[in-house]
């Protein structure tokens, strides 16, 4: 066995040899798990705390994937890269990072631009684009058992647009969250 090697062990066994060594090992341990954790649960919250709420709509989605275990999943309109003005297919088609400028329209908002650069002011959604679609972190919402059904009925109801509007909080950089789902009268919130 090599002498580093040996040396190392060695220090290694002296290190756990005393109490305060391995009191101070767990402490450091457990502060970096809630550290960690707790970067975790922060960066989720980041549209909540200092984000606008916009409300969109949602369209439908093939009913066989609608709906699996506890999770409605959601589609937009500016999830379809072709369906947004300004986009240029033969040029973006390997950009991974696009951000989508929305514009409110009554009381909802709809898409009127998607750039790679962050742009400077307005309300923006930063998505990765995947195969022609863009996805923003906001396509599943997840639901009580057994209450994802009025959601997955409403979206399937092609007369009417605004059968599902989902509230979002977006933050500066782009980051969205779910904040509500509103299906015809009802409200679905996290």
């Amino acid at each position: 066995m090599p002498t580093w090697l040996t040396a190392l062990g060695n220090r290694i066994s002296l290190f756990w040899q005393s109490e305060r060594n391995i009191l101070s090992a767990v402490v450091i341990v457990a502060i970096l798990q809630f550290g960690i954790l707790g970067a975790m649960i922060g960066n989720e919250m980041v549209p909540h705390v200092s984000g606008t709420t916009i409300r969109v709509t949602t369209v439908p989605v093939d009913p066989r994937d609608l709906f699996r275990g506890d999770y409605v999943i959601l589609r937009y309109e500016f999830s379809n890269s072709n369906s947004i003005p300004g986009y240029d297919a033969p040029h973006n088609i390997n950009v991974k990072t696009v951000y989508v400028s929305m514009q409110q329209d009554g009381t909802l908002w709809k898409a009127v631009g998607i750039s790679q650069a962050k742009p400077k002011e307005g309300v923006f959604l930063r998505g990765t684009v995947k195969h022609g679609r863009i996805e923003y972190g906001i396509e599943s919402y997840y639901v009580q058992e057994g209450k994802g059904k009025p959601i997955e009925n409403a979206m399937r109801n092609r007369e009417d647009s605004q059968s599902v509007i989902v509230e979002l909080v977006v933050a500066p950089n782009g980051k969205a969250s779910i904040k509500e789902v509103h299906v015809q009268g009802e409200n679905h919130s996290r």
